[in-house]
């Protein structure tokens, strides 16, 4: 059954069941194929097809586009190409610019995945630092079964005396230094040089008295910062031992030393009552220092 031209129809004609049935019935079961192989005219393959594409060999369906509507035409002609990568866009009169998306490349930098293409590769390749050996023991990252085990070394370790052995008495055994206001008596320092991942830790005492209440403190110092302070010290005819200990991540040659502070407005005395070495030094104040570093 052939393709019926489509009727005309006017005022008052007489619709019957044949005009109906050549007109209407007949002509949808020929779209339909019911009734043999549907011939396109070349004035429709022209309007809708892109070039180089035979529309009449594919069984089409209208796609909508938003402001312009393309056919299934455009969907088969771009097939070939989307598999390349690359999109199409445009009208369905013509045959739409070529648009590709952009290569990308991922970086060690930063963990930003952008929106595009990759070629493939692997992320050890992107990163060397993505290594078994860099990974904690036990612990898998992204296929990396971790196998470092965190070790420590010893780094150094030294102690030194007081810096200052003056004495204001007479008895041999017995120091007695005047701190001025707000000011600061040495007791210990030493310097030392550390490695570069080394946690170090310092010990400062002194077995001291204070002449009056509230008014001295010990503290210790790690290059050059404050990382403990002792209550005041009493103020009795009994000397009592004072301890400080800190840590703090040192690198380089540092100075660690523990001063007693003056907190008064005005001169204060201290007496450090202690027994003296050969070379006249006396031993109830000190300095201990050591370090671990990882390996």
């Amino acid at each position: 059954m052939a393709w019926t031209a489509p009727r005309t129809w006017v005022t008052s004609e007489v619709v019957t069941a044949a005009l109906m049935n050549s007109a209407v019935r007949d002509n949808l079961r020929y779209l339909k194929g019911l009734d043999g192989a549907i011939t396109i005219e070349d004035d429709i393959v022209t309007a809708h097809n892109v070039d180089g594409v035979d529309v009449s060999s594919h069984e089409g369906r209208h796609v909508s586009g938003g402001a312009d509507d393309i056919d299934s035409a455009l969907a088969i002609a771009a097939m070939p190409n989307l598999a390349d990568g690359n999109v199409w866009k445009g009208n369905v009169s013509n045959r739409p610019a070529e648009v590709a998306f952009p290569t990308r490349t991922l970086s060690a930098a930063n963990e930003t995945v952008q929106e595009g293409y990759y070629a493939g590769t692997t992320l050890s390749a992107v990163d060397a630092d993505l290594a078994a050996a860099n990974i904690k023991s036990g612990t898998t990252i992204f296929g990396f079964l971790g196998t470092f085990v965190n070790t420590l070394a010893e780094d150094i370790v030294g102690s030194s005396g007081p810096i200052d052995t003056s004495d204001t008495t007479t008895a041999a055994s017995v120091l007695q230094p005047s701190i001025a206001g707000s000011g600061d008596y040495a007791c210990a320092t030493k310097t030392q040089s550390y490695d570069a991942s080394s946690l170090a830790v310092a010990v400062g005492f002194v077995n001291a008295v204070a002449t009056t209440v509230s008014t001295l403190k010990l503290r210790l110092y790690m290059d050059g910062v404050q990382v403990a302070e002792s209550s005041y010290f009493a103020a009795s005819t009994t000397a009592e031992t004072i301890i400080l200990v800190a840590t703090r991540a040192l690198s380089g040659s540092k100075i660690c030393k523990i001063d007693i502070h003056n907190y008064s407005g005005t001169v204060k005395t201290v007496t450090i009552p202690s027994a003296q070495d050969s070379n006249g030094q006396a031993l109830a104040t000190g300095i201990g220092i050591g370090s671990v570093k990882t390996t």
